[in-house]
C-alpha cells in the first residue's frame, strides 16, 4: 500500500489522463464505456512502450469535487510470456489548494 499526494488544477480535471493513463487519448481506444449514472466503466486498448498491447478496465465514482475511487486494471503479456496484470486501487480526496512546492501533476509518494 502506497499513499501519495497528486497536485490538480481546473486546467486538466481528466482524472484518466491525470491518475491512471498519461497519454490516453493517444495511445487508447475505448472499446465499451458503460453507467449514465456512477459508477462507470470504461474499457480499451492502449499501446505502451514497455509492454505493448494493454487491455485496460477502469471502474470509478465519486463527484471528483470532493473524492473519488477508482480501480484500474492493465492486463498484458509479461516478459517471459505469461499473461499479466497491474491493479490500482485509488480514494482521492480533495485537500485544499496545492502547497507552494508543488505545481499541478507534481506527485509525492508516502508510506
Amino acid at each position: 500500500m502506497v499513499k501519495g499526494n497528486l497536485c490538480v488544477d481546473d486546467t486538466h480535471t481528466n482524472f484518466i489522463e491525470t491518475d491512471i493513463w498519461s497519454n490516453f487519448a493517444q495511445e487508447c481506444v475505448t472499446f465499451n464505456s458503460v453507467g449514465n449514472l456512477r459508477p462507470r466503466e470504461i474499457k480499451a486498448h492502449c499501446h505502451s512502450s514497455m509492454t505493448g498491447k494493454v487491455k485496460l478496465s477502469v471502474t470509478y465514482d465519486g463527484d471528483f469535487e470532493s473524492s473519488y475511487h477508482f480501480v484500474s486494471v492493465s492486463s498484458f503479456e509479461g516478459a517471459d510470456g505469461k499473461a499479466d496484470q497491474l491493479i490500482s486501487t485509488v480514494e482521492a480526496v480533495f485537500q485544499g489548494q496545492c502547497p507552494g512546492n508543488m505545481k499541478p501533476g507534481t506527485r509525492t509518494l508516502g508510506r
